[in-house]
């Protein structure tokens, strides 16, 4: 019988381990995407341009995956990815230089191939989040909102779908937080500074707008989607809390304080 859940007579399945000793520091966000029937995981920090991504197509044993990028931009974070089913987009950014790399990922053969390179410094701040809709890859930082049509390769060819609030003298995950998640058709994003936070919508016009102004004194650390809702969780009265939005109704809705009264430190 499994212990952890009652009446269920199966063992717990084996847990998959591997060597993360190719990155140190250990990153402190782990990012992941699925495609080609493979779990890809990705570790922030990258201490070389090579090991620095696993995937599993058994959930029993990973194999590390060699991320190269370009001459002259290499890349020592990875702040964003994202899927489209068949392929994983991933945004490797230089930090001394402002410059970063959209590279793209085969998820059935693990081929790696370049979407398109900004030499520094293209943006003060990093690209937090990432989506695909149809033939077209969007990603945003907080600021500014791209998208680029995926056909056109390394060409040049992307738009700025809108600009945001000046994020000057932040930093990223200390003054301001971000993301973005694929779902019902739409990319919703998310930026939030101390107490404020606001959710945008970029649908399949591509016309990329605010939606839904959360409550003041709600910070959001990161967003889902689920079963047709938006989920943002984040810090309300020092605690952790959620709130959702039905992407039908555009009825938000507070789901409440998780584990109340625990440490909510990052």
């Amino acid at each position: 019988t499994n212990p952890r859940i009652p009446g269920i007579l199966a063992s717990p399945p084996t847990r998959a381990t591997f060597n993360t000793g190719a990155l140190t520091p250990v990153p402190d966000t782990a990012l992941s995407a699925i495609a080609g029937g493979r779990l890809y995981l990705f570790g922030e920090t990258i201490t070389t341009d090579a090991n620095s991504a696993w995937y599993t197509s058994n959930m029993t044993s990973f194999t590390e995956l060699a991320l190269t990028w370009n001459t002259g931009n290499l890349a020592d974070k990875i702040t964003a990815v994202t899927s489209d089913g068949t392929n994983i987009y991933i945004c490797g950014r230089d930090t001394a230089t402002g410059g970063f790399q959209i590279r793209a990922i085969a998820g059935v053969s693990g081929t790696l191939s370049n979407i398109r390179t900004y030499g520094a410094p293209a943006s003060t701040f990093p690209v937090i989040g990432m989506g695909v809709l149809g033939d077209y890859l969007y990603y945003y930082n907080g600021h500014k909102f791209w998208h680029r049509k995926i056909s056109n390769g390394t060409s040049a060819g992307e738009k700025v779908a809108k600009t945001g609030p000046d994020l000057t003298g932040l930093t990223y995950k200390t003054d301001y937080w971000g993301g973005a998640v694929t779902g019902g058709g739409s990319i919703f994003y998310f930026l939030s500074t101390e107490g404020m936070t606001t959710v945008y919508e970029t649908s399949a016009d591509s016309a990329t707008r605010e939606i839904w102004t959360l409550p003041n004194g709600f910070t959001g650390k990161a967003m889902t989607y689920q079963a047709g809702a938006v989920v943002v969780v984040g810090e309300y009265l020092n605690n952790a809390a959620a709130y959702g939005m039905s992407t039908v109704s555009r009825q938000p809705i507070f789901l409440g304080f998780i584990r109340p009264g625990t440490d909510i430190s990052p």
